[in-house]
């Protein structure tokens, strides 16, 4: 072995006698070395180090992988389900007057900016759903028929002329279709009005507002509007409701709201979004922790190799190879483990994501556990984004890359002729 390392270093010399360019000959050199390392470099006990570097790589970055797309998936579906039908922007008088054609028009014209959707009437009020002995408080969404492809609680029930409520409401209060409610709505000054309509449909959002949502005609609110129950203005539906508030703040800019009061789903359900933003980050930082501590094994094997491979490093630096030579080599060597780990926990990662939902059958099936249960969802919702790929895997070389510079400066400091003594 030692031969074949004399050989290429002669080659590499001769190569650079004939005028050939030494950089590109050692960058060959190196690479041949990190390879030769990578194939048999050390005894069984080192090569086992380094193959459980790769198997712990691996496994880190496929359990982030995994778990980032989890994360994905169920902080998309419940920001669907809850934005889907809280109102994105809601437009209102600034003064406390009815609404008149004029503020219709310039805040219905907003549908013609980038971004927005769809602009409706709509009215919010509170109230109280009394059934038998039972009451409970609700909050109550009026609009036309006609928005409902953009109200998702309501767009494919057919019958809209009545009051359309939650699946988990209509069953606690165990009305069905058809059956008369009492609803008393509150507005200013303490002024009620009850209503006594029909229950024409349920709606399942597997959220809180399937406890406490109620949609009815906006025909039901004319005679109330003059004794101030419910607030009447402008809905907005927008393609990305996390760019609502950059929106609203280029609007005001331009002065398109002027006269007009913004209330936007952020104040209600902001809390919700940001908690679900520092959770997933709080979970990719604690399982980036695994994908360090697999890097550090990459330490203790190369530490190990070196150990290995003084006497032949001492001839290579006997030969002529610069420190530079051998520090690349060491670095690629912990390179391709890098490179093989990520790769293999990347295609782990994203095979787990893949079929997570008959990874959770298999448990129930084995275990009679069900995962899922009593949760908002039906099946483990996944959402697999190409920029976490990268991330991950970037972050995973970076950290291993790091890792394997002290053990190849700690090869390049060795002196030839302490170990050819």
């Amino acid at each position: 072995m030692r031969l074949v390392w004399c050989a290429l270093i002669m080659v590499e010399s001769l190569m650079s006698e004939m005028g050939e360019t030494s950089k590109t000959s050692a960058s060959g050199l190196w690479a041949l070395i990190a390879l030769r390392y990578l194939r048999a470099g050390g005894n069984r006990y080192s090569q086992f180090v380094a193959w459980v570097s790769v198997t712990g790589l691996a496994l880190g970055v496929a359990a982030l992988i995994a778990v980032t797309s989890v994360m994905n998936g169920l902080g998309g579906e419940i920001q669907a389900r809850v934005l889907g039908n809280v109102s994105h922007v809601f437009l209102t008088p600034q003064s406390d007057t009815a609404l008149d054609d004029d503020f219709v028009r310039r805040a219905k014209a907003l549908a013609m900016q980038e971004g927005v959707v769809a602009a409706f009437d709509f009215i919010e009020a509170g109230g109280v759903l009394s059934v038998g002995s039972g009451v409970h408080p609700i909050l109550v969404y009026g609009a036309d028929p006609d928005a409902a492809p953009w109200l998702p609680a309501i767009a494919g029930d057919g019958n809209r002329q009545g009051l359309v409520m939650g699946a988990l409401l209509a069953e606690y209060f165990q009305v069905r279709s058809e059956d008369y409610l009492r609803i008393v709505l509150i507005g200013a000054k303490g002024r009620t009005r009850a209503l006594r309509v029909p229950m024409t449909g349920v709606f399942e959002t597997r959220s809180d507002l399937d406890y406490s949502l109620v949609f009815l005609p906006l025909a039901r609110f004319e005679s109330m509007l003059d004794a101030g129950i419910g607030r009447r203005g402008v809905r907005l539906v927008v393609d990305e409701p996390l760019r609502v508030p950059d929106m609203v703040q280029a609007w005001r800019a331009r002065g398109l709201l002027e006269g007009m009061r913004v209330e936007d789903w952020t104040q209600a359900q902001g809390d919700l979004v940001r908690v679900l933003g520092m959770e997933r980050v709080i979970m990719f930082s604690l399982l980036l922790m695994i994908i360090a501590i697999a890097a550090l094994n990459l330490v203790s094997g190369q530490a190990m190799l070196v150990s290995e491979k003084q006497s032949e490093i001492a001839i290579l630096r006997t030969m002529g190879a610069d420190a530079g030579l051998i520090v690349r080599a060491f670095l690629a060597y912990g390179g391709f483990v890098a490179v093989l780990g990520t790769a293999i926990g990347v295609v782990l990662g994203v095979a787990l994501a893949i079929w997570s939902g008959e990874i959770l059958t298999i448990i129930h099936w084995l275990t009679g556990v069900d995962i899922l249960a009593g949760s908002l969802f039906h099946r483990l919702p996944v959402r697999i984004l190409g920029t976490d790929l990268v991330l991950v895997a970037g972050l995973s070389l970076l950290v291993s890359f790091i890792a394997c510079i002290v053990p190849a400066r700690r090869a390049a400091r060795l002196s030839p002729a302490d170990e050819l003594a």
